[in-house]
């Protein structure tokens, strides 16, 4: 499978190091390096320098998973409608919740649920924000912020290094 690039935000060296400062990583994949704007985009012209961006809100499965949650110009989503975030850490070793794969939607009414928990990845962070944004989730906790810590980006194009791990898999998996 080809890798295919996405448009990102990049943090900056000292935006990074003050997340990482803040919300020190609780496992031991560490990202906190970007915010995705596209998958699957060919040229810079998905690229934009926000005015702000800021990160409102922390998000943890207490399982596997920690992100952030972010508004880029105001906005909490992305114009394909998924939340702007930042993954913070994940551990690749523990198995998500089925539900939080972004491959493999949700049956179907009548179909059997065939999905099967697999590695955590940086991709699920959209639907963790999603199902910890549902008020009858309880195992999804959001916390907001009183204060949004307010971070400094640079757009960039990025290429995955490696496609995702099985190759039924659409959506690539972002680079460290």
């Amino acid at each position: 499978m080809d890798a295919k690039p996405y448009a990102a935000l990049m943090l900056t060296e000292d935006s990074r190091a003050k997340l990482l400062q803040r919300f020190p990583p609780l496992y031991s994949d560490v990202q906190a390096d970007h915010l995705t704007i596209a998958y699957d985009v060919t040229d810079a012209s998905a690229l934009f320098i926000p005015r702000s961006v800021a990160v409102i809100g922390y998000v943890r499965d207490g399982k596997g998973i920690e992100t952030l949650l972010a508004e880029v110009d105001g906005q909490q989503f992305r114009p394909d409608g998924k939340p702007w975030h930042i993954t913070i850490s994940m551990d690749k070793d523990q198995m998500a919740d089925p539900a939080l794969d972004p491959n493999r939607p949700a049956p179907q009414a009548g179909e059997d649920d065939t999905r099967k928990p697999r590695p955590y990845t940086a991709a699920m962070s959209n639907l963790l924000i999603l199902q910890g944004l549902n008020p009858d989730r309880q195992d999804v906790h959001i916390e907001y912020l009183e204060s949004p810590v307010h971070l400094d980006v640079t757009p960039a194009l990025r290429r995955p290094q490696t496609p995702a791990p099985d190759s039924d898999c659409k959506q690539p998996r972002p680079a460290p």
